[in-house]
């Protein structure tokens, strides 16, 4: 009776008191309880261990590209954009110019020339194109087209200009 009490109460202490050899290597869908915690090559994940290399195959939900993102081929890394994208990307509206495109590469550029009554200044930008003085204008200050006034002076010396007439007249 004696020997098997002491079979009966080693099983007991055997089964109640399991400690896993920590040289022990787990195998994929062997249960395990410690979620997240790691072994070897092995995390425990949902109650079982699943090897690292398995978990690093699957993308992550929200690792999914923008639905505006353009597929490149795969020998591609980037694809620049045309150049009146980028020109208008950079704020330019016209003339020639040198900018960075997306891709971090230099490129020179032709954004385009600008409306009748404007021209293209040097930031790249179509600004009003102030008017000449009118031929029947000698002299004095007129308009510009473009919410200034011009200086229009064409008197000789002993003329002077008729603001009212915008011809020159003689000095008194």
């Amino acid at each position: 009776m004696r020997a098997v009490w002491l079979s009966i109460s080693s099983l007991l202490v055997s089964s109640a008191c399991y400690v896993a050899d920590p040289g022990a290597v787990p195998s994929a869908g062997e249960p395990c309880a410690a979620a997240a915690s790691q072994l070897g090559e092995f995390v425990c994940e949902g109650g079982v261990w699943r090897a690292l290399a398995e978990l690093d195959m699957k993308p992550e939900p929200d690792m999914r590209p923008p639905p505006d993102m353009r597929m490149l081929p795969p020998d591609m890394k980037c694809a620049p954009e045309d150049d009146a994208t980028l020109c208008a990307a950079t704020g330019l509206t016209c003339g020639p110019a040198s900018a960075v495109d997306r891709c971090g590469e230099s490129r020179e550029l032709d954004c385009g020339g600008c409306p009748d009554g404007e021209m293209c200044n040097a930031l790249g930008l179509c600004v009003c194109a102030p008017r000449p003085c009118p031929d029947d204008v000698v002299c004095g200050k007129v308009s510009d087209g473009c919410g200034a006034r011009r200086l229009c002076d064409a008197c000789e010396d002993g003329f002077v200009c008729d603001p009212d007439e915008l011809m020159c007249i003689p000095e008194d």
